[in-house]
């Protein structure tokens, strides 16, 4: 039952605070929407209707119709009535194709063209679909209201005809306002235009009034007026804000075969017939009316507002008189930040909907001329109720004590507490930035604070040795920085000099202090062991071939008397034809056997670097020669033709005579191997600015789903099934001793096409 009565008093308390913020929102508007905002207040007490903008606007506006209605008096009447027959506009469509139009003519088409005539004799102009057709410009032979155009330009003789429908009805609404408004029915507002032939005749003046017989004197003290003469600059008037813009209207205006002469208003201020003065009066007292009761709901609504708020937030999240447990709601759930943002999408959705759905419906209930302001309200209110449900939520969180202990902050701040307790240096150094930016901050409170009291020698001499002292602390500051940036390029350039090769180097501790001379220490004590490793690793090369060097000694001993009884028993003729046989394949694998460990020293040495090398000046071109007519014969065995391309000239080398031919022999014999029968070997020689290049490039028999690098391994054999004769050792025994005379060996595949290049510096 109580819980039952908290949550009734939950609901009269929302209902209560939506009705006041109900209240608040209907008078900013009333405030808001009325033509006085933004003058504060004291307009109600000391302004009346006569005093306002509003009335002297409209002042203005009038006292240019009657001067607009003086000029098109002619155009639009005859014999001083409107005259709907009478011809306005004259216009050519082509030769000899004049066509006239009256007023009614050009009503008519305004109706076409959806300028439609309104009560106030303003124009509403409708977006009807025909008149976007396009339509061609017309000659101007005559217009009404402007007999004596003056035209500057070619252009301005045409225009279109809807622009011309436009112009007309602009013209006779500004005479038909002053003529049916002032003349034809009653006004508040009297007024005498008196103008001059061009004949210069003293008596002969014309009179516009709309007064039968103005006795001004009278009129002048019914309420307030205004006279200006020709002759004169000055404007006799007792209106508060002087019509000086009648004096322009006097020189600019003109009457065609008239001048201005004469001209005086006056407004009765007791407004006894009923027109716009009157309707703007009861509109103004009316405006201060909802002003005072806009003030009204305002204050009620701001207090019922504000207490309804405080009572809500008192029991938010309770659910009876017991506020020792707090209730949440499955959205209180979500950390607070996910709670931001859920309902920052939803009042985003919500102010989309607004937008295209809220405008509408405010549109088909208040005026245009309020629109802004209620577009304005709507998308507030949006905001305000969607702010006020996430606050409760997060009202709640603080209430139940996970405001922090379910956030992302509280989460982030301790890894970033387990990140700065794991790394040393970056807890210090920001301990350091904190207490440096403290300590700046404290200085400069201390010195604002002395400045305004520097009166006194004593505060004076305070406030020179603050700023001496915060200085000096900078300066320090900077000197460290400077210092231990130092240290960190030096530990860069140690780790940078290791990182090349270098790993004997080391760098002087003296030179360093506090946490970079322990990083130093740690570099030095990298680079010993690094070097310990480097002859570790050295030293396991060196036994690896010298144990295959010895192994290799060791097996030519057997290997060679194996070799040597073979010959020996095939001297003795024996005449069975088995065991010549046998003794072909034992003499036949002997033999491959001899070959396999000659090559595997070669390869061990030359990949170790073991090898003596006798540097002399080669003729590389000769040389491929040589080597061409040695493997000649041997590649017609297989039907391979040898395809050169070598330059005439010498191209001199420095390299190894005799290491340089066994790379080239692996190079021919593994094309005799693997090379596809009946197919060519290309050599080429090309010298690229100071390298010379050999190329030698044949047809793979077998295909060669191997990768380049993986051929210049040890034991690794293009031809996948082993059944050719061969180490695997020829092409990586190439690439070492062509690296060894520094040189360069690049193999490529492409397909079935297997290329070898040997590049060497050329001798100048």
């Amino acid at each position: 039952m109580k819980a039952d009565l908290t949550q009734m008093k939950k609901i009269l308390a929302v209902v209560v605070h939506l009705l006041s913020l109900g209240m608040v929102i209907v008078s900013i508007y009333i405030l808001y929407a009325n033509s006085n905002f933004g003058r504060g207040f004291t307009w109600l007490q000391s302004e009346t209707y006569v005093q306002s903008e509003l009335f002297y606007n409209q002042l203005q506006s009038d006292i240019r119709a009657i001067f607009d209605y003086v000029r098109l008096q002619e155009a639009f009447e005859t014999d001083g009535e409107v005259d709907p027959g009478k011809e306005v506009l004259i216009v050519s469509q082509g030769q000899n194709a004049k066509t006239s139009y009256t007023l009614e003519d050009m009503i008519k088409l305004g109706e076409h063209y959806g300028y439609l005539i309104q009560s106030d004799w303003s124009i509403d102009v409708l977006p009807l679909e025909n008149t976007n057709a396009k339509e061609n410009a017309v000659l101007i032979d005559y217009k009404a209201y402007d007999p004596d155009p003056v035209l500057t330009e070619p252009g301005q003789a045409y225009a279109k005809m809807k622009d011309l429908c436009y112009e007309v009805l602009t013209n006779f609404t500004r005479y038909a306002y002053v003529y049916y408004n002032m003349i034809e029915g009653e006004s508040n507002l009297s007024f005498e235009l008196i103008c001059q032939n061009y004949n210069d005749e003293m008596d002969d003046m014309v009179y516009y009034t709309n007064v039968s017989v103005p006795s001004w004197e009278k009129l002048k003290h019914m309420g307030l007026y205004a006279e200006v003469s020709a002759d004169s600059t000055f404007i006799e008037t007792n209106m508060l804000k002087p019509p000086t813009y009648l004096l322009d209207l006097a020189d600019q205006t003109a009457f065609y075969n008239q001048s201005f002469e004469h001209f005086v208003i006056s407004i009765d201020t007791n407004f006894p017939y009923h027109d716009i003065y009157t309707t703007e009066s009861a509109n103004y007292a009316s405006i201060r009316k909802w002003t005072m009761r806009g003030m009204i709901f305002m204050g009620f609504g701001l207090v019922g507002s504000f207490f309804s708020f405080l009572y809500l937030m008192l029991i938010s999240g309770y659910q009876g008189r017991d506020r020792s447990q707090v209730v949440l709601s499955p959205v209180d759930r979500l950390s607070p930040e996910g709670c931001i943002l859920l309902f920052s999408l939803i009042g985003a959705v919500c102010v989309f909907m607004g937008r295209f759905v809220g405008f509408r419906l405010l549109h088909l209930i208040t005026a245009a001329s309020s629109w802004y302001y209620t577009e304005k309200l709507l998308l507030y209110l949006i905001a305000y109720l969607v702010a006020l449900v996430c606050f409760f939520s997060l009202l709640r969180r603080y209430k139940a004590k996970t405001l922090w202990s379910s956030s992302w902050l509280q989460r982030g701040s301790l890894e970033a507490k387990e990140y700065f307790t794991c790394e040393a240096s970056s807890r210090s150094s920001a301990y350091s930035y904190i207490l440096f930016v403290g300590v700046n901050i404290l200085f400069a409170c201390a010195s604002i604070y002395l400045f305004f009291y520097l009166e006194s020698p004593s505060y004076q001499i305070l406030f020179a040795l603050i700023i001496l002292l915060w200085a000096a602390l900078d300066l320090a500051c900077f000197r460290l920085t400077i210092v231990k940036a130092m240290q960190e390029d030096k530990i860069n350039q140690a780790i940078a000099n290791i990182a090349s090769g270098d790993i004997s180097y080391c760098v002087n501790l003296e030179e360093f202090s506090g946490k970079q001379k322990v990083t130093a220490d740690h570099i030095n004590h990298i680079g010993e062991n690094l070097d310990s490793a480097l002859q570790e690793k050295v030293k396991s090369e060196r036994f690896k071939a010298d144990l295959i060097t010895n192994v290799s000694h060791d097996l030519k001993t057997p290997l060679t008397s194996i070799i040597n009884y073979v010959d020996l028993i095939k001297r003795e003729q024996i005449q069975d034809e088995k065991i010549q046989g046998y003794l072909e394949v034992l003499e036949q694998k002997a033999q491959r056997l001899k070959t396999l460990t000659e090559d595997l020293v070669e390869a061990s040495k030359a990949s170790s670097g073991n090898l003596k090398l006798e540097i002399s000046d080669i003729d590389f071109v000769e040389l491929i020669h040589q080597t061409n007519g040695e493997f000649e014969e041997k590649f017609l065995s297989r039907s391979l033709y040898l395809v050169s391309r070598l330059p005439e000239q010498p191209i001199l080398i420095e390299a190894d005579g005799r290491r340089l031919w066994r790379v080239l022999e692996n190079l021919y014999n593994n094309a005799f191997k693997y090379a596809m029968t009946n197919s060519r070997v290309y050599i080429d020689i090309n010298q690229e600015g100071d390298w010379v290049a050999f190329t030698i490039k044949n047809i793979s028999e077998h295909p060669l789903n191997i990768s380049s690098s993986e051929l210049t391994e040890r034991f690794v054999r293009g031809d996948v099934s082993r059944t050719t004769e061969g180490s695997g050792l020829g092409l990586s025994i190439a690439q070492s001793l062509t690296q060894l005379q520094k040189g360069v060996f690049q193999i490529l595949i492409d397909g079935d096409l297997f290329k070898v290049q040997v590049k060497f510096p050329v001798k100048k």
